[in-house]
């Protein structure tokens, strides 16, 4: 549904460059509530749901808009269920569960210490927290749990 809200709201030129949104309701959207999919969010917990030491927000991933409300659909990522929620602070400089991204991480790889091979690609692993990362020529990740 997210994919359809805006490509609503996208100019197309076959329609004398508006958008869906604006041939239907005669008015031009407004896109200051978007946000990147993916991204990471802290959702409020209401002060009548939480105790006196409780954190005031949980971590949740940014997956797209309500349908029937001005809400947003997260994924509560402690709780491991999809919530609909008002209430949120956005972090787009981070996505999923991945840290943080700076420009500085970009600058530290080295290149040289790449395994390349010249018969072509091969499925290389990768181990990390835990897990088992297998890279696989066609670039899909595939994760198994080692311990």
């Amino acid at each position: 549904m997210t994919a359809i809200y805006v490509k609503n709201r996208l100019p197309s030129p076959k329609i004398e460059h508006k958008t869906p949104f604006e041939i239907v309701y005669k008015s031009k959207p407004s896109v200051k509530h978007m946000r990147v999919f993916g991204c990471r969010t802290y959702i409020l917990t209401p002060k009548e749901k939480r105790l006196k030491w409780d954190p005031k927000a949980r971590a949740g991933i940014f997956l797209g808009y309500e349908e029937v409300s001005k809400a947003y659909r997260l994924y509560d990522i402690e709780a491991g269920q999809v919530v609909i929620s008002r209430d949120v602070n956005f972090d787009e400089s981070a996505f999923g569960l991945s840290p943080r991204i700076s420009d500085g991480d970009v600058d530290d790889l080295d290149v040289d210490s790449l395994d390349i091979d010249d018969d072509g690609p091969r499925q290389t692993e990768s181990k990390c927290a835990g897990f088992l990362f297998l890279f696989a020529p066609s670039g899909r990740r595939r994760r198994r749990k080692i311990w």
